[in-house]
């Protein structure tokens, strides 16, 4: 794996859902990397999966299931199941290196277009794009690696745990 140091203009311009790429790589911004890493929508499977027959074998070295975040629909909470990338024993992402992403140009919606900058509101307009995105795919592939990652126990704990950790080395 190559180690990007600079950002493609083509990385730049990607756009989701209508949304333009974040290009903040701030030490506030990048500290997500260092404790949970973003999520995967459909369209990031295509991008960052190999084509040939080693798809499982790279998805089992690099992604990981997650239960997902927590969301209230019409009063009820449950979770949408999503794809992130594995870990470090640290637990910073296992495409952070040296400061900086090695996928940078192909990296996850959940990292591309999210940063610490951008209103609650903002945030979580995007998450709802992203989040029904893998409802929408759950059944074209999405949740057929999720449910592989899952049973063969490649998994890290759900964000909030994630999050509550980030939190406490804030402080």
């Amino acid at each position: 794996m190559t180690l990007l140091t600079e950002t493609p203009r083509e990385a730049c311009d990607r756009k989701e859902f209508g949304f333009k790429r974040t290009v903040c790589g701030c030490q506030e911004c990048s500290r997500n990397c260092l404790f949970i890493p973003g999520y995967l929508i459909p369209a990031d499977l295509q991008r960052l999966l190999p084509t040939d027959a080693s798809k499982s074998e790279w998805a089992e070295k690099y992604l990981r299931a997650s239960p997902g975040g927590l969301v209230l629909y019409q009063g009820k909470a449950f979770r949408i199941p999503t794809i992130v990338p594995a870990r470090k024993d640290n637990g910073s992402c296992v495409f952070h290196s040296e400061g900086l992403c090695t996928i940078h140009g192909v990296s996850p919606f959940g990292c591309a277009f999210f940063d610490n900058h951008m209103s609650d509101q903002e945030g979580d307009l995007r998450t709802r794009m992203g989040l029904a995105s893998i409802i929408e795919g759950f059944h074209a592939g999405y949740g057929d690696l999720w449910r592989h990652l899952w049973e063969m126990n490649l998994r890290v704990p759900g964000p909030e745990e994630s999050r509550a950790r980030m939190d406490k080395a804030a402080a």
